[in-house]
This record gives C-alpha cells, structure tokens and sequence, in this order.
C-alpha cells in the first residue's frame, strides 16, 4: 500500500483492492455481531455463505447476519428461508442482512432493503489529537460500559431501545476481547462513543455516536480516529452512514464500493 504521502498513490491501491475489502470487511463484521451474542450466551450460528447472530434485542442492528461470499440469484430464497428460521426460533425485534457484494433483489422473498451504505478505507498512519476538551476513556468496567450504551441508545439513536425504555445493550460480558470500546468525556459527562473489532488485516470501526446537543465539536471524529488506532499498524473499514461519510472522508478513509443492507421480520412481528 503506497505511502501516507502519496495520497493519489494511496488511493489507487484502495480502489484495486475492493475485492479484497469485501472479504475482509464482512469477515470483521460478522465476528463483530457474534461476540456480543456468544459473551451473553445468546443466539448465533455459522454457515458456509453466512454467520447470523441474534442478541433477540428490539432494534434489528443487534440482530445481523452478515453474508461471507457472493449471493447467486438462485441460491436467494433458500438462504433468506434459512434466515428467518433462524431468527423465528428468537424473539425480540427484526433483523438484518447485510453483504458486502451486490446482491439479487430479496423483495420477493419478502425482505426490505434499507440502504446502500459505503464501505470505506483508511491506511495506516497517525491521527490528530482530539479537542483539548475531550477526554477519551477506554471501556473497561461497568460504569464506563453504562455511559457507553446511554450514549449508543441516545445518540446513534436506537429508538427502538428509547420506546422500551431499555438503557442497555450489552454487559460487561462483551469485554476483554478483539472488540474494543471508548466514551468521550466533557466536563466528566459522556458525549461520544466509538468502538473497534481488530482483525488480522484491517479495525473494523463501529458503534461511532455523539449526544445530539454536543455534534459539530469534533467530539465522533477524535473518537473514530482514536478508533482506527487499535492496532496502529493495521488500515481501518467502516460502513458508513450518510451523517457520518463527509466526517470519515475528512479522517482519510476512502469509499472503496457499498453494501446492500436488507431487513427481515420475525415470525411473530
């Protein structure tokens, strides 16, 4: 990978290695969902084409399946069939799929597509410092671990866990692993979060939040940079949201092609 002073070197060498991207992004993602759902002895499985996990929460994130290859057009209804018997055998809310390749349309097997989100890229190489008034704490205990949630539930926002008035998502379980998480602090209360699954090739970065009422500081970019530094040596991938793509290009990443991102209903929704 070309040089931090070569951008339009570095960026050619991104772009020729959207395939590998592909496999190296929907691995961090599907080992990013079953950590949760393993820790928590909750509900997971693997395929060969597909990992699913199932924390049987209320919003549909924590309840992904991630695709591991390419999905042909005549293999759809079958894998969308052992989906939902999967997710039926659970409780809680919908779930999703998501795939790093394009994908057939799975309208017909009765799922909703929600967007096409960006997979992005940054290389490795240092960060900025963040704003002098932001503190960044990793999560190690369950007090950091509470604000780490409030501000996911609040900030993201998962409305789902709001309507329910559920103030968690995960316990400490989750912690002391490959999945690492961090809250930003001003004036000692929690304003941002940011979370990173290390591989062996890339941080997957997830989980980036900010408080409505502290956005526009700069408080999600010092924690998604701080992020990527997980394992310094590694490039960062994220999938993107639209709030959060002008942010990461100013960080460096790249968009190297996009997901499709489907939503499935349980059984008994």
């Amino acid at each position: 990978m070309a040089g931090q002073d070569d951008p339009r070197g570095t960026q050619t060498a991104i772009a020729a290695g959207a395939a590998d991207w592909q496999t190296i992004s929907s691995g961090n993602l599907a080992r990013l969902w079953e950590h949760p759902a393993r820790a928590m002895e909750r509900r997971w499985t693997r395929w060969d084409d597909v990992w699913a996990a199932d924390a049987e929460a209320p919003s549909p994130f924590l309840n992904s399946a991630t695709l591991a290859r390419p999905l042909a057009a005549d293999r759809a209804g079958e894998l969308v069939a052992r989906l939902r018997a999967f997710y039926a055998s659970g409780h809680g809310g919908p779930w999703m799929l998501w795939s790093a390749w394009p994908a057939p349309d799975l309208r017909a097997h009765g799922l909703h597509l929600i967007g096409h989100p960006p997979l992005m890229v940054r290389p490795a190489g240092p960060i900025s410092p963040p704003p002098p008034d932001l503190r960044i704490v990793e999560v190690r205990d369950d007090a950091t671990l509470a604000a780490f949630n409030a501000v996911m539930i609040d900030g993201y926002p998962l409305s789902e866990f709001q309507a329910a008035g559920i103030r968690s998502m995960w316990d400490a379980r989750i912690l002391g692993s490959p999945y690492r998480l961090w809250v930003g602090f001003v004036a000692e209360k929690p304003v941002s979060i940011a979370s990173a699954y290390v591989g062996e090739r890339a941080v997957g970065i997830y989980a980036v939040a900010t408080l409505p009422e502290t956005r526009g500081k700069g408080y999600g970019a010092a924690l998604t940079a701080h992020a990527t530094q997980a394992a310094p040596e590694l490039p960062a991938e994220l999938q993107a949201s639209d709030d959060g793509r002008p942010v990461y290009l100013r960080l460096g990443f790249q968009i190297v092609t996009e997901y499709a991102l489907w939503m499935g209903q349980r059984a008994d929704a």
